[in-house]
């Protein structure tokens, strides 16, 4: 490849690469394109009502003939790497569907075709890793695309992980970025996504980049998250009321349970404790029980506690530390509030308790909605 670099960026010369020839000939063609364009929206900023109309229309037709152009590279280069690139640039093609007269319907078309053939513009994905439109165009797929829900983000993610196959640094750098993703994640359940791939990669075979001891440290925070994933049969516990008789949680009725761990000496208890007060008689309305669970082992603390914030609802604790409840709830920090449905699975956790109402009322909507 031959590059005389001493002419300007415009008239640069390039020879023996026809991927670098093709790339010299888009840039000095969508500047020229990017000019006619400022020019024309500097003008449609003091253009007359009549003057804008034109020169709308003649920003649409720069746009589409931009379009055309890019899209003349591509078939008329199909073989070269900077075609590759260019395709991730352009996007997915959405057909328009005219034999759908339902508008809302060829809305739905669209969009699933767009999800569905969202990586068809990949050629090579191992090959295009180093580019500077790949990571962008791969997370906004995981990040406007994949249903918000562990299983469905699992599955997405190993077809995902699978193109990578022999291709070692690209298959480590997008375990790693997803993995970072959804364990940071605010989103609800997508912890699920760290248990999933902890199981399926990190602690198999499939993984060689990470000692024994990393992989311990990945075990050991698993038996915090395990034991109570969105969607599992919520940890029995055996409690004690506060005239220290067991409590069977089992003969409750109520549509849904409100589990809130808390501590006394926690501040944060304290300031959060009032606020579910406050909302309970709307929650016993909404079919829902709160089961308040002391975390620490003072029982005069406790009981002291329950007088000052004038708590009537169900009171119980575990002063004889005999319950799992602090791993297999994760209760490493207090509060923390989870929601169980009638068949005592967990619909919910880790909510602020002003979500908890609404949370419930937008549950037995969806409910309802799916019942019909």
């Amino acid at each position: 490849m031959k590059i005389n670099s001493e002419l300007g960026y415009k008239d640069i010369e390039i020879s023996g690469s026809e991927d670098n020839e093709l790339f010299a000939q888009f840039q000095n063609k969508m500047a020229e394109i990017q000019k006619q364009q400022s020019e024309l929206s500097g003008r449609l900023t003091t253009a007359s009502a009549a003057d804008s109309i034109s020169i709308t229309q003649e920003l649409e037709g720069i746009g589409l003939s931009a379009k055309e152009f890019r899209e003349s590279l591509i078939s008329d280069n199909p073989d070269l790497f900077f075609i590759s690139f260019l395709k991730i640039v352009e996007g997915v093609t959405i057909p328009e569907f005219e034999e759908i007269e339902d508008l809302q319907a060829r809305k739905i078309a669209s969009f699933k075709y767009y999800r569905d053939h969202y990586f068809d513009v990949l050629d090579d994905a191992p090959s295009m890793m180093r580019t500077p439109v790949f990571h962008g165009y791969v997370m906004k797929y995981f990040d406007d695309l994949v249903i918000r829900q562990a299983d469905s983000v699992n599955i997405e993610i190993k077809d995902w992980l699978d193109k990578f196959e022999g291709h070692p640094q690209g298959f480590r750098y997008w375990l790693m970025t997803l993995y970072t993703k959804y364990q940071e994640s605010k989103i609800m359940g997508m912890d699920g996504v760290t248990v999933f791939l902890s199981d399926e990669y990190f602690l198999t075979d499939k993984v060689d980049f990470m000692d024994e001891d990393q992989k311990l440290e990945i075990e050991e925070e698993l038996k915090f998250i395990r034991p109570n994933l969105i969607g599992k049969m919520a940890p029995r516990m055996n409690l004690l009321d506060t005239a220290m008789q067991p409590f069977s949680l089992n003969q409750l009725n109520e549509k849904y349970l409100i589990y809130f761990f808390y501590d006394p000496d926690c501040g944060h208890c304290k300031k959060k404790t009032p606020v579910l007060k406050e909302a309970y008689a709307d929650l016993k309305k909404a079919g829902a029980e709160v089961i308040a669970i002391c975390t620490i082992t003072d029982t005069d603390k406790w009981k002291k506690f329950i007088k000052e914030q004038k708590l009537d609802w169900l009171n119980l604790g575990d002063p004889l530390y005999q319950n799992n409840f602090r791993m297999e709830y994760n209760v490493r920090t207090t509060p923390q509030l989870y929601v169980l449905n009638q068949e005592r699975k967990i619909i919910a956790k880790k909510i602020d308790v002003e979500q908890v109402l609404d949370f419930i009322q937008n549950y037995e909507l969806l409910d309802q909605n799916l019942a019909q």
